[in-house]
């Protein structure tokens, strides 16, 4: 039977499609148990391997294409990076299902295979191309990389499931998702009426049995180690934070014709939402305020050797507007703001977070964290020295350039109940880098109490952008076991305890249930609620104590399902080199009584 390419092209774009169905705004995550099904069956048909690649390419845009529309809504230069991304990530799809194959012939089971390979390609497109933390070994460690749309963040409501993220990152779950996909093709397969529309022959005798027993067993497994990671002791109290969310659209920020008007509505909302989120709340006194990322209108300079006259007038301006603003706050204020650096006759700008204390007259700085893993083209513009074209893609109608930093500050707060407390900060999309938020916690140094997360998420007005995004933070909170809380401009702020559990969200503040003593969870469907609008709440913030393994080994898992692929690359090399330079072809024996002999 051969397969006509019709046959091959509707399996993968059916994949597609319902892959899409699996994320937001749909959130249908069930369907990631068998939505690559359909794709799987490509893996036996009679087609040319250019021919499976074009369909499986097809099949990634139909997923791609609609699940990343979102980014185009920052601004019309950003059709190009929506539409750009969207082919990138397609391609490493196709190219993930011709290893799939690759392995499959070389003797791995596709049971074990296509997961492996899945796994591989996630932690590629998260981390290239040079977002790789083991770079940092030679020197060339830059954070970059798209960790989004992995099948295993469709399961982020499944929190008995997902506790195995602590030790193996989303990648364990992936693994779990893409092995039940390829077994249900393998029982499908078994039917006769799919395989002679598919025009594919399968064995029947390849039951897949033994694939379904071992599944099980690892299924009750997690679930086992999930259900024990939940029934913990209670959380400890920590300190208590009041977080603002403000909804400012970006255009007010980006019009510089208004600015000084504009500078002016967001420092009245910064002055509304502080002073509504610390007042005073009878035996609770607030020991942290937390605004989101950029929400500060007025940059801050740091003291530098070469900082002029005038940017020391600046600063005792900017720390007397400061004071007048939060005059009534009395806690520790932390802020999302550009901060810059004066090196000559140059400003180096960098996405900062700052911590002042405010329990005094005068607001003291605490301390600053600079944004690591920059946005391209959103913060800086790649290899735009070499490409200076590539300046169009920008949504900055003026050149908008950030340096990096490369420290991870731990923020310390002394004045707050329970004793001294730290916590570690992320800031916008740092919390969809795994490496960012376990850099807290692979030094020398104790690790932090709490993560905290400025996010600006304005661009995307009300997309599913941001429940896809909180949806992926739930994953931080339980890689490193801290508590994750989010201040976002345009939303969705929320507490996430250690077990990945959202709690808290804009105008909907943490509820106890009065029969187990446990903080309620906020089901996905409120999440909406809490976007596109003014909000704030006051939590207390749960301390998990616990230590991860995930902290500690990282990617082992991610770097295992590599080796596995290198592994099986070096032995077909290795035969091929074998084959060509070592192998001798056998001499012909010549019978006896043949005419040859006797002559």
């Amino acid at each position: 039977m051969s397969s006509t390419p019709v046959r091959v092209f509707l399996p993968a774009i059916l994949s597609g499609i319902l892959a899409y169905l699996c994320f937001f705004p749909c959130d249908l995550g069930f369907l990631a148990w068998f939505a690559l099904a359909p794709l799987f069956s490509t893996f036996t048909a009679t087609v040319s391997t250019k021919r499976l690649f074009v369909a499986c390419f097809v099949g990634g845009l139909f997923f791609f294409l609609p699940a990343t529309q979102w980014i185009r809504l920052a601004s019309p230069p950003m059709y190009g990076a929506w539409i750009g991304l969207a082919l990138y990530s397609s391609l490493i799809w196709s190219i993930s299902i011709l290893f799939i194959r690759w392995l499959k012939w070389c003797g791995l089971p596709l049971l074990f295979a296509a997961p492996i390979v899945f796994v591989s390609a996630d932690y590629f497109r998260t981390h290239f191309p040079t977002g790789f933390p083991w770079l940092s070994l030679f020197g060339w460690y830059t954070p970059i990389g798209f960790g989004w749309y992995q099948m295993g963040q469709t399961q982020h409501d499944w929190l008995r499931l997902i506790q195995i993220a602590d030790v193996t990152g989303v990648y364990g779950i992936t693994f779990m998702v893409i092995m039940a996909n390829v077994l249900v093709w393998q029982w499908l397969a078994r039917w006769g009426p799919v395989t002679r529309w598919l025009g594919q022959d399968f064995p029947t005798s390849n039951r897949p049995w033994f694939g379904t027993i071992l599944f099980a067993a690892m299924f009750v497994v997690l679930m086992g180690y999930g259900t024990a990671e939940l029934e913990h002791e209670p959380f400890a109290i920590g300190p208590v934070v009041g977080v603002c969310q403000t909804n400012i659209a970006q255009e007010i920020k980006l019009n510089k014709e208004e600015e000084v008007e504009n500078r002016r509505i967001m420092e009245s909302d910064f002055i509304k939402q502080g002073n509504q989120v610390s007042q005073t709340v009878p035996g609770e006194k607030l020991d942290l305020m937390i605004w989101p990322e950029t929400s500060y209108p007025f940059p801050y300079y740091e003291n530098t050797p070469e900082i002029s006259p005038l940017i020391v007038e600046y600063r005792q301006w900017f720390e007397k507007r400061l004071r007048t603003t939060s005059i009534n706050w009395r806690t520790y204020l932390l802020i999302g703001t550009n901060g810059v650096n004066v090196e000559g006759n140059k400003e180096i700008k960098a996405n900062s977070a700052l911590l002042f204390d405010r329990h005094g007259d005068t607001p003291e700085l605490k301390g600053r964290f600079d944004k690591i893993h920059l946005v391209p083209f959103g913060e800086y513009i790649p290899y735009v020295q070499t490409l200076p074209f590539l300046k169009i893609f920008s949504p900055y109608p003026e050149e908008y350039q950030c340096r990096a930093g490369s420290k991870w500050t731990r923020f310390l707060l002394h004045k707050v109940r329970g004793g001294p407390r730290s916590f570690g900060c992320l800031i916008c999309y740092e919390d969809t880098d795994p490496a960012i938020a376990r850099g807290y916690f692979n030094t020398r140094e104790k690790p932090v109490d709490f993560l905290v997360n400025l996010t600006n998420d304005g661009w995307f007005r009300g997309s599913e952008e941001h429940e896809q995004h909180l949806a992926i933070s739930r994953f931080r909170a339980i890689e490193c076991r801290r508590a994750l809380v989010r201040s976002v401009n345009l939303g969705i702020s929320a507490l996430i305890d250690g077990d990945g559990r959202v709690i808290a969200l804009a105008n909907q503040p943490p509820e106890v249930d009065p029969n187990t003593g446990r903080t309620r969870g906020i089901p996905v469907s409120q999440w909406s609620q809490a976007k596109s609008t003014d909000g704030t709440f006051r939590a207390t913030v749960p301390l998990d104590e616990r230590i991860s393994l995930y902290t500690r080994l990282g990617d082992l898992f991610a770097l295992v399902c590599w080796g596995v692929i290198i592994f099986f690359m070096l032995i077909r090399f290795s035969s091929r080199i074998n084959n060509r330079f070592f192998a001798r072809p056998m001499q012909q024996e010549i019978p006896v009584d043949s005419p040859k002999e006797i002559t």
